[in-house]
């Protein structure tokens, strides 16, 4: 019977000591254990080869386990195909997922996965004029352009702050919609928490230019 864990933590050493955890609980050999790395994305031919290696038996364990981490990084064609492979599921396995945020990832991959969340603050903010508690935004427009030229330094940066704003954005959002489902300011922030997925999917997925992306997703929130 296969087990899927999804390990949630915008820290990278945190994930992997709950990794390491969970791999140790179950007494896997580092030779039954198979680690997907993305670069930049997760395609679905890397799903397929996945789902090939799956399909062996243990080496020298009982169990063998898949650990993709970034699962972030995943296209939605990618979450899909895995999606088929989590919902019929080889015997003796173990599928570790590891992501910033839960909310990039499809819903129906959540649900079939324990979710385990280690913490809910970045502690890498970046940008006095965005206050994520209250989805302010800059408006001149050079405070627009300075905050993008200032988070699209670092990419990894970049993308830990929108997973924050995605969270802060959906937060709100449902806030407002469990208070009355006429609040005048529902699809105002439906609308950026689109636009906050869009741009992580964007910035995760592809070589595009961070500056160039933050900058479009910024002028285009009023």
């Amino acid at each position: 019977m296969m087990h899927a864990f999804l390990v949630v933590s915008y820290s990278k050493d945190n994930q992997e000591k709950e990794v390491q955890k969970i791999l140790a609980i179950s007494d896997i050999s580092s030779f039954d254990i198979h680690r997907i790395k993305p670069e930049n994305s997760i395609g679905i031919e890397e799903i397929r080869k996945l789902k090939i290696t799956i399909s062996l038996k243990p080496f020298k364990s009982q169990t063998k386990a898949v650990v993709i981490e970034e699962a972030q990084k995943l296209t939605i064609e990618a979450q899909n195909a895995l999606l088929k492979t989590l919902e019929e599921p080889p015997d003796h396995t173990i599928i570790v997922l590891t992501a910033t945020n839960k909310e990039l990832l499809l819903p129906t991959i959540v649900s079939r996965c324990q979710v385990i969340q280690l913490s809910t603050v970045n502690n890498q903010q970046t940008g006095d004029q965005f206050t994520i508690s209250n989805l302010q935004f800059p408006i001149l427009l050079g405070e627009k352009l300075k905050l993008a030229e200032e988070l699209a330094k670092d990419k990894e940066t970049a993308l830990l702050w929108l997973s924050n704003m995605i969270s802060a954005a959906r937060t709100k959002l449902l806030k407002e919609i469990s208070g009355s489902k006429n609040h005048p300011l529902i699809s105002q922030h439906l609308n950026i928490l689109i636009s906050f997925k869009r741009a992580h999917i964007l910035l995760s997925t592809t070589n595009v230019n961070p500056r160039f992306t933050l900058e479009n997703l910024f002028l285009s929130l009023k």
